[in-house]
């Protein structure tokens, strides 16, 4: 299954810093690939809000860096 995982830069989700297209067999496999992300983003010290996005258009996970407070998980 694709799924797409948009990176935002802020919580409000208005300045898209990257889009990247993903490819699992689950969504929790698409999930892991999305934490990894998240994990990648905080090591670097950016915050930013992501978005994993099935190809039916269903929204899987909205998560956050954990130094963006008050948004996903």
């Amino acid at each position: 299954m694709n799924y797409t995982l948009e990176i935002f830069r802020d919580a409000a989700l208005s300045e898209r810093a990257e889009r990247l297209s993903l490819s699992a067999r689950s969504d929790e496999m698409a999930l892991e690939q999305a934490e990894s992300v998240r994990l990648r983003c905080e090591c670097a010290g950016q915050s930013r809000a992501l978005v994993l996005t099935r190809e039916d258009g269903a929204v899987v996970a909205r998560m956050g860096s954990r130094r963006l407070s008050g948004y996903g998980d």
